[in-house]
């Protein structure tokens, strides 16, 4: 779909989307392998933003990822639940899965958060490991902690 869209393919039961010839489509699929590939920042029941200006970051939930209008390349981020990442600003390599997990985090990296609030004032801390609800909340710039357990 697009002009010029996969014109060098040969084979069969591949879908193209892109606006040029290009080796890397918005969206690449192998019907009979059942693969889908996104080239592109991925939102799913989430609000689009203006900061997540670098490929390979999936969001998936209200408020997710949203960045309040600040600008910055984010890549390689998985933002998953009600307002996880939310500030979220020139970061990379973080998950955070969890309704408002990482919701002030800016400039930071290799982060994991899991459960509600996890990481919820992380700013820029890195290297960081939070699992449990509220856990690490109230750490904002520390790197390489382990909390485990509710309000940890």
């Amino acid at each position: 779909i697009g002009k010029s869209a996969g014109i060098e393919e040969y084979g069969s039961n591949k879908l193209y989307i892109a606006n040029d010839n290009t080796s890397e489509p918005l969206i690449y699929g192998e019907f009979d392998n059942q693969k889908l590939h996104f080239h592109a920042n991925t939102f799913l029941i989430g609000e689009s933003n203006q900061i997540l200006s670098y490929c390979g970051n999936v969001i998936l939930g209200p408020g997710a990822g949203f960045s309040q209008g600040q600008t910055g390349p984010s890549s390689q981020n998985v933002f998953i639940g009600q307002g996880s990442g939310y500030w979220d600003i020139e970061s990379d390599n973080n998950v955070f899965i969890g309704a408002g997990s990482g919701n002030k985090n800016i400039r930071s990296q290799g982060n994991v958060f899991i459960g509600a609030n996890a990481g919820w004032r992380n700013t820029t801390g890195a290297a960081n490991t939070l699992l449990g609800m509220n856990a690490g909340r109230l750490n904002q710039t520390g790197q390489g902690n382990v909390f485990i357990g509710y309000w940890a």
